[in-house]
């Protein structure tokens, strides 16, 4: 997930938290806060998680900072994917463009992109190269289902949520950023948004 509103929130998908009797977050820096409550969005995959002490509010994405993704737009995904793999005390990024506007079968709340999702990125901001924030990632096709249906092994298919959706869930309503800031390299953007983006672990008792 990441951070929004002053540190007080975190967004991620519904899916991730939805049935938790608990959850703790962990920051890109180690920092580690407790989940006070949550809210799910009925219509789309996205979840609220209010924290009983927030994050520094530098830490926070501004919620005119989520934007929507444009196709042919350069991204940075970052999350915690296959943690109990490759380790969960940072995050990871890839880098990526937006290759449609519209998610599978052309839906309009979503947008697919070329950087690859895995298990653990869901929730998991994608950035702009300016770090803005174009959407969630939610969700990648299943190529062994796809070729079971249609005999056919499809390339990489990897879905965000876009900016839109979120800002609707947190009712926003100030118009999205627009103004002129600094294109960062990988380097720089691992740098300056890792501190952003939240490892989420949801507990059932």
């Amino acid at each position: 997930g990441f951070i929004t509103n002053d540190g007080k929130w975190i967004i991620t998908n519904r899916h991730v938290i939805e049935g938790a009797d608990r959850a703790v977050v962990r920051d890109g820096l180690g920092k580690v806060r407790h989940v006070k409550e949550y809210y799910l969005d009925e219509g789309q995959d996205i979840a609220l998680l209010v924290l009983h002490n927030p994050f520094p509010a530098n830490q926070a994405v501004q919620p005119t900072d989520i934007i929507d993704p444009t196709g042919g737009d350069e991204l940075f995904l970052m999350g915690y994917p296959l943690a109990d793999v490759l380790g969960a005390h940072h995050p990871s990024i890839t880098e990526g463009i937006v290759s449609k506007e519209a998610g599978f079968r052309n839906e309009k709340t979503e947008f697919l992109i070329t950087a690859n999702l895995n298990q653990g990125n869901s929730g998991g901001p994608i950035f702009s190269v300016d770090g803005r924030v174009l959407g969630i990632a939610v969700a990648k096709l299943d190529k062994t289902k796809f070729l079971k249906e249609n005999n056919s092994i499809p390339e990489d298919v990897n879905i965000g949520i876009k900016g839109q959706e979120v800002r609707r869930f947190l009712d926003v309503k100030q118009l999205p950023s627009s103004d002129a800031r600094p294109i960062m390299s990988p380097r720089d953007a691992y740098t300056a948004l890792r501190s952003k983006v939240v490892l989420i672990v949801a507990i059932d008792e």
